[in-house]
């Protein structure tokens, strides 16, 4: 299980997720909002120690622009 809390604002591609790694409970009271019931926060690992956890860059306006460049 993970929350991430993301600044609204671009962000470097090389930016690292975990740095953004928020507690679930963080998220859930700011949110005024229950995901996840406490004994499975409880039992769960953390999502990062579990699987990679990257950010995946994908260039939306690059692709667009090459597919209208096709047409």
């Amino acid at each position: 299980m993970g929350a991430f809390v993301l600044p609204n604002r671009e962000i470097p591609d090389e930016a690292d997720i975990r740095a953004f790694i928020t507690p679930v409970e963080v998220v859930e009271r700011a949110a005024g909002l229950h995901f996840f019931n406490e004994q499975l926060k409880a039992k769960s690992k953390q999502l990062c120690a579990v699987t990679q956890c990257q950010l995946v860059v994908r260039r939306f306006d690059d692709t667009r622009k090459k597919i209208a460049g096709k047409k």
